[in-house]
């Protein structure tokens, strides 16, 4: 106590002021490390969906390249030859571009050691030395192992509206997934004329996990990205490819089907590209709506500090003037008692 006694009046105005000045700057502080902490969640947030946003792309190329190896094999090497290149080149391209993505987001990329495999897979289907079931199977393993690797990252996103677009995602991915399975099996039926083996069951499977997924996406997903959906995924190739499914499933093993291998292939495919052009709607919505938090977030973290500064400014002026003007008085008062005292 003594030593506030002790101090000038100017000290002691400015003790009082101070401690407050203080406390809002702590908790000014706190309030941007919250800030810091929820911006860096969602920067990690879009690091994952990129993660996931590349694996959608290799797995959208490997359907593709599957549907094609197994009309390849079914027709003995005749059917597909000249379209095989390509895609398999754009996989390997993709998968390049992932090892660079992972890189980026300092992320596990072990999901791409399941394409290890893939030339060697290749290199039988050259020689004809692997069956189209073993093809299917083979392609549809390798894509359901990356898909596993995409169901897991919502669960290591912070986010809630992001982790439950990439979820979204997923039973999209699944569906589209399941189309390209039904692709590729039907594609080596309606060339053959019949089911062989289990692919009858197989596809019925597949069909059934097509409608529960499709069912899940819609539940999930964003309003705007469910009429998106509703809006694209009609049209004559829906149709046929629906139409097609529809004969393959009540004729069954039967066979018999009068389908064209390369009509069904031609319709499914741009039905499976529809998906794709949703999937990628998708994306480009969660990265918006990413975008647009990260930058309100920003804007937040610059109102804070400004409005620190200010603050600081303020109580500065005020601070300087009352003290100038409280001491102003007093030195009015003493003077005055002074000259009283001195008559």
């Amino acid at each position: 106590m003594k030593f506030i006694q002790n101090l000038s009046f100017k000290l002691k105005l400015l003790l009082i002021a101070i401690p407050p000045l203080i406390g809002v700057i702590l908790l000014s502080i706190w309030l941007i490390l919250g800030l810091i902490d929820k911006k860096a969640n969602l920067e990690t947030s879009k690091n994952k969906i990129k993660e996931a946003e590349t694996l959608a792309k290799i797995i959208h190329f490997m359907q593709i390249e599957r549907g094609l190896s197994v009309g390849f094999v079914s027709s003995n090497g005749i059917k597909n030859k000249d379209k095989i290149t390509e895609i398999r080149q754009k996989v390997n391209t993709l998968s390049e571009e992932a090892k660079n993505i992972y890189s980026e987001t300092k992320g596990d990329n072990s999901v791409l050691n399941k394409l290890n495999e893939l030339s060697t897979k290749r290199s039988l289907i050259d020689k004809l030395e692997i069956s189209a079931p073993q093809v299917g199977a083979y392609y549809s393993k390798t894509i359901t192992s990356i898909l596993d690797t995409t169901i897991i990252i919502p669960s290591l996103i912070d986010d809630k509206d992001s982790r439950n677009s990439v979820q979204a995602y997923t039973h999209l991915a699944t569906t589209k997934e399941q189309l390209g399975q039904i692709r590729a099996n039907l594609n080596g039926t309606f060339t053959r004329n019949s089911f062989i083996e289990d692919s009858y069951s197989t596809f019925l499977i597949s069909l059934g996990a097509f409608n529960a997924n499709t069912y899940k996406f819609l539940v999930l997903a964003p309003e705007e990205l469910i009429n998106f959906y509703k809006n694209s995924f009609k049209g004559t190739s829906v149709e046929k490819t629906f139409s097609m499914i529809a004969i393959a499933k009540t004729r069954g093993i039967e066979g018999n089907f009068n389908v064209e291998s390369s009509d069904w292939f031609t319709n499914v495919s741009s039905s499976i590209d529809i998906l794709r052009e949703v999937e990628i709607e998708l994306y480009k919505y969660i990265y918006n709506k990413l975008d647009e938090r990260i930058d309100n977030t920003n804007n937040e973290i610059y109102m804070i500090i400004s409005a620190i500064i200010l603050s600081i400014f303020l109580v500065v002026i005020i601070l300087f003037f009352a003290m100038k003007n409280i001491l102003a008085s007093i030195y009015c008062l003493q003077n005055g008692l002074y000259s009283f005292f001195s008559y």
